[in-house]
């Protein structure tokens, strides 16, 4: 049997995964199975674009469902972030002074679980190759992050609210 890998969630991440869980059981499963029903009631399969359709969308979500409930019984909380620290943890806005080949520019990111990963929003994945090099490192340090075109990042912030 495979060893079963931790799943790293903040509390509003897990919240969420509740949430989903919730409508997929009690509402979308049962009115895709029900829409499957329907479908196969009138009778021939083999031309019945409702009843495949159905049935496809029936096993994403039935899929979707799985994913959830691994997520939900590997869960390792990211413990919510209070205040500053000094030093990059997970949960926590990183504020940036990033140098790529002598072109200076500012970054901020939240570091999150990968399930929680939104780029959009500035979070990024705890394996992310930024992520990675900077997790554990100091307030003041600069570290070389190892990309297709490696660049160098220093940590200037590291607080629990995001600075707008």
């Amino acid at each position: 049997m495979a060893k079963q890998e931790k799943v790293f969630l903040t509390h509003k991440g897990y919240e969420e995964l509740l949430a989903e869980k919730k409508q997929l059981v009690e509402v979308e499963i049962p009115a895709t199975d029900e829409a499957v029903k329907v479908a196969k009631s009138y009778g021939d399969l083999s031309e019945n674009a409702d009843y495949t359709s159905n049935k496809h969308k029936l096993v994403e979500l039935n899929k979707r469902l799985e994913e959830i409930l691994y997520m939900i019984n590997n869960v390792e909380f990211i413990e919510d972030a209070t205040g500053e620290s000094n030093i990059v943890k997970n949960g926590y806005y990183v504020y940036l002074k990033v140098n790529k080949g002598g072109k200076l520019s500012d970054a901020h990111y939240m570091i999150v679980g990968s399930t929680e990963t939104d780029p959009l929003a500035h979070k990024i994945s705890n394996e992310s190759p930024l992520a990675a090099a900077i997790l554990g490192k100091a307030v003041g340090e600069t570290v070389q992050i190892k990309a297709i075109r490696p660049y160098e990042v220093t940590i200037l912030k590291v607080t629990a609210e995001e600075i707008k």
